[in-house]
Order: C-alpha cells, then sequence, then structure tokens
C-alpha cells in the first residue's frame, strides 16, 4: 500500500487548498464515511439473514417462531455448529481470540489515536453476522459499531489525518453505523458523541451528524421508511 501514499498525500493537500478549512474538510469526509459505512452495514443485516437461512431454512425476523416448528434435532445442531465454526473462526484469525466490539472502538480513541486493523474489524463483522444467523443471543449494535469505526479508521489512515481529526472521524463512523442498523439518525449521533468522542463539541458533533444521516439516506434506501423496533399497539387502560 506504500505506492498509495503519495495519492492519499495529494488528495488531502488538495481538499486543504480547495476549502481551507479543517472543518469542511471533514465534513466533506463525513459524508463519505456516511455512506461507506452505511452500505457496509446494510451488507452486513444481509449476512446476518443469510447466516440464518443457512442454519434454520428461514430468513424471517421471528426466528423463535420458525424454530418452534422445526424438528429438535435441527433445533439443537444449528446453534451448536454455528458456535463451533466461530469459535474456530474467532480462535485462528482474531489476535485477541474474542469478539469485538464496542469496548474496543473506546479503548483504539482513548488509547490508540483511532487507528484500527482493517482484516480484524471485517473477520469480527464476519463472525458476528454468523453467530447471530446461527441463533446466538446478541445483538448487532456492537459488531455494527465496530465495523464502522474500522471503516472510518481506514479512510483517515489512507488519508494520513491528524489524531483529532482522525478520533473525530471514528464518531462518524460509530454514528452511521448506528444509524443505518437502527434507523435511528438521533441515537446514532447521540451515542458516538456520548460514548466514544465524549464531548459536544460542535468541530466533532457536526460531521457526526452528517455522516449519521447520509448513513440512514442509504439503509432506507435499500430498507425503506421503516422502524428497526416496531412498538405494539395497546388498547387504552383506564386508571
Amino acid at each position: 500500500m506504500s505506492f498509495l501514499r503519495p495519492w492519499t498525500y495529494r488528495i488531502t493537500a488538495n481538499l486543504r487548498v480547495l476549502i481551507r478549512n479543517d472543518t469542511l474538510v471533514l465534513a466533506v469526509l463525513a459524508m463519505l464515511v456516511g455512506a461507506v459505512v452505511g452500505g457496509a452495514v446494510v451488507a452486513f443485516r444481509e449476512l446476518i439473514v443469510g447466516s440464518q437461512f443457512v442454519f434454520f431454512g428461514s430468513a424471517t425476523e421471528f426466528l423463535a417462531k420458525h424454530a418452534a416448528d422445526l424438528d429438535w434435532w435441527r433445533r439443537l445442531l444449528a446453534p451448536a455448529a454455528g458456535g463451533l465454526i466461530v469459535g474456530l473462526v474467532i480462535y485462528w484469525l482474531i489476535p485477541q481470540r474474542r469478539p469485538l466490539g464496542i469496548a474496543d472502538v473506546v479503548e483504539v480513541v482513548a488509547l490508540r489515536a483511532g487507528r484500527m486493523p482493517f482484516r480484524d474489524g471485517v473477520v469480527a463483522a464476519l463472525v458476528s453476522a454468523m453467530s447471530i444467523g446461527a441463533g446466538a443471543s446478541v445483538g448487532r449494535e456492537g459488531p455494527a459499531v465496530h465495523l464502522g469505526a474500522t471503516l472510518a479508521s481506514v479512510v483517515a489512515a489512507a488519508l494520513h489525518l491528524t489524531r483529532t481529526l482522525t478520533q473525530t472521524l471514528l464518531g462518524c463512523g460509530v454514528a452511521a453505523a448506528v444509524a443505518a442498523s437502527f434507523n435511528a439518525p438521533i441515537a446514532g449521533a447521540l451515542f458516538a458523541t456520548e460514548v466514544v468522542l465524549g464531548h459536544y463539541a460542535l468541530s466533532s458533533f457536526a460531521p457526526v451528524v452528517i455522516a449519521s444521516v447520509v448513513a440512514t439516506f442509504v439503509s432506507r434506501g435499500w430498507y425503506g421508511p421503516y422502524p428497526a423496533l416496531e412498538v405494539m399497539d395497546f388498547p387504552d387502560i383506564s386508571l
């Protein structure tokens, strides 16, 4: 990848010359990260559905109801086989030998200047999608956040951004991941600023909101404007 460095330096320099403002440069990069992470999270969600179809023969969101109609041996074998495969992949391909999630992103922002290995992030996302599809009692929030932060870190590293800009871009990736995963742009922006960045400075909050909104547009373009978690209608209850 060393041959790409002159080009990435030139891209960053040209942006700064053209715009002459780091805040506007970060806004442009936030739109890029929002689009990339939004597409990646859509692919991650589709991979979960595909894994579930392989293990249980159904892509429905009501997995418990579908599994109740399966033979007992398949209900036992599907999660056991999925767990075995996931365990082996984590043991051999992830250096930490454990799933990666939100805590790892917070650690990277605080202690490692926002640098995250691309390979570990992709493998962790694939393993998490397989685990959820096989019936593990885990959610997609942690894996989606880690994937979004990894992709944002790759962009920051390719453009040789400073530590501060890199950390802000990671916040953009996290916000975009939550927004695209749950169709929740406001929650994504607030989660990234509170949990990952730890402050509401305008210089970072504005790009985070931009990335969150762009990722939401990408997700809604694929799934439509429907809430990820629907609230049931309850009848009126008197005092």
